[in-house]
């Protein structure tokens, strides 16, 4: 599982190195989403999970 919480624009520079290590999952938080990185993302075969990663846990984010 690989998550980001960084802005978009950094998040655009880590996709390549994440692709690389092809995660069985790819979470991206709140905030960290932006067109052009889901593109990018869904371009070099990873499957965005548009989710708190928290809840990839098994937790809610409400009890944090």
């Amino acid at each position: 599982m690989v998550t980001i919480y960084v802005p978009p624009k950094i998040g655009e520079t880590l996709l390549e190195g994440i692709a690389a290590k092809r995660p069985a999952e790819f979470w991206v938080n709140p905030g960290a989403e932006s067109p052009a990185l889901l593109a990018r993302a869904e371009a070099l075969g990873l499957k965005p999970i548009l989710a708190c990663s928290i809840m990839g846990a098994g937790e809610q984010p409400e009890h944090f």
